[in-house]
């Protein structure tokens, strides 16, 4: 999953070792690939809706099992997912505060009820 530029001439020999051990497990490496290029895309780029349907279809048709499950996965939530390809909006700060309260409420489970978690959340969250 490293970045072609990242993988150094190792990585590309093992690589090339695994690619050749099946003909089906080449086309698997060059489909999560191009997936993991298409997912690092910039975002804001609109051809990255097109490349999605385009590699879709490529994955349903590979005869790999677990690719066309996920494809298949992928096609029902397109919209959602040519969105998070598309416009440059992220939910990183508002996951890390859910990951938060959630650390809070585990630790306080059993010990108080609504008043004392709602009270810490607040101090927590300012």
């Amino acid at each position: 999953m490293a970045r072609p530029e990242n993988r150094g001439p190792r990585g590309e020999e093992a690589l090339a070792q695994l690619g050749s051990l099946h003909p089906q497990l080449h086309g698997a490496l060059a489909l999560v690939s191009s997936c993991a290029a298409l997912l690092r895309s910039p975002p804001g780029t609109l051809a990255a809706a097109e490349h999605l349907r385009e590699w879709i279809t490529y994955a349903r048709t590979s005869g790999i099992p677990e690719l066309h499950g996920f494809a298949a996965k992928l096609s029902h939530d397109q919209d959602a997912v040519v969105a998070a390809l598309t416009l440059p909006y992220s939910q990183g700060q508002i996951e890390g505060f859910i990951t938060k309260l959630k650390l809070l409420k585990r630790s306080m489970y059993g010990r108080a009820k609504l008043d004392l978690l709602r009270a810490r959340a607040l101090y927590a969250g300012s």
